[in-house]
């Protein structure tokens, strides 16, 4: 009788390609990589585009178009990349059957183990960076024309980043946890009518909690270092990969704790996959934050206090 080896090369409880799909995915030539990361650029514009829609009305036709919109872009992507991630998916909720350290684990050895995995997160993760960034510079230009000292336009430009930041991370958080919760109820055996009621209105807490964590970041990540607010550049990456796990993670517990109430689900359901997705997708900002991060100007007083303490 042949042995387990014999018939498959995966050891049981392993995941691998030929268990998975009848065609193990090929390698992708340069062009199918370059399409990819055009597709996943889109897909990152489309989410900014119906973060406001979804914070509106996630039950609109807006919304759910821009949603819709986003799995097509998903969809276009490479074969090779899409079975691929197909893998990961798998292994990754697997592991989060055993808690959330052990699904930080596996999502970081996924990714590690394929740059092309972890570069989605980064190319879909940079055209949020661009609202926060124009809020902050059109900000600060604005009061120093109005004559506003450096200090006081640096302040003033950080709320008006954490401010758009605030409500795109609102939306997204509200859509997210909307979808989540309507499939949710659905699977329950509840009408699309009564899912997508309960779902509007437990999707205001991961909203108002995105909102705040999104306005925290805003003012404190990369928009804080584009205005001298933060000091060294250590603290300016530090601040900007914090800040991107609190608005990412905050809201992904709110939505497990709504939805627990329907499914009995773990309030850490996918979180360790989240911790790890974002640290990926934040690491381009934190590494500009750092490189664009300059000593915030001292206030007459300051530069006074220096003067007087300085030794003979």
């Amino acid at each position: 009788m042949p042995t387990w080896e014999e018939l498959s090369p995966t050891p049981p409880g392993e995941l691998s390609w030929d268990s998975l799909s009848d065609t193990p995915p090929k390698k992708r030539t340069w062009g199918q990589a370059a399409a990819d990361t055009g597709v996943q650029l889109a897909e990152g514009v489309n989410t900014i585009a119906g973060a406001i829609p979804s914070l509106v009305a996630p039950d609109s036709g807006v919304a759910g178009f821009f949603r819709d919109n986003a799995e097509s872009w998903r969809a276009k992507q490479s074969d090779s990349l899409l079975k691929k991630s197909d893998i990961a998916n798998k292994a990754i909720d697997k592991a989060g059957e055993d808690g959330i350290i052990s699904q930080v684990v596996e999502a970081a050895k996924q990714y590690s183990s394929d740059p092309a995995l972890a570069a989605r997160f980064v190319t879909t993760n940079l055209p949020s960076m661009i609202p926060g960034i124009g809020a902050v510079k059109l900000a600060q230009a604005g009061a120093l024309a109005r004559g506003a000292s450096a200090i006081k336009a640096a302040s003033i430009a950080t709320t008006a980043g954490g401010a758009v930041n605030s409500v795109l991370n609102a939306g997204g958080a509200r859509g997210e946890a909307f979808e989540d919760i309507k499939k949710t109820l659905e699977a329950q055996g509840r009408s699309p009518e009564e899912a997508t009621q309960l779902a509007l209105d437990k999707s205001r807490l991961p909203a108002a909690i995105g909102g705040v964590t999104g306005f925290i970041s805003g003012k404190t990540g990369l928009e804080g270092a584009l205005t001298g607010k933060l000091g060294g550049k250590v603290a300016a990456a530090a601040s900007e990969l914090a800040g991107e796990q609190l608005e990412e993670v905050a809201p992904k517990l709110a939505t497990n704790y709504q939805a627990s109430e329907y499914d009995n689900r773990g309030i850490g359901k996918d979180v360790g996959r989240t911790i790890v997705e974002t640290a990926i997708g934040s690491g381009p900002g934190a590494i500009y934050s750092g490189i664009v991060s300059k000593p915030q100007p001292k206030t007459p007083q300051q530069a006074v206090n220096d003067i007087a303490n300085a030794p003979d």
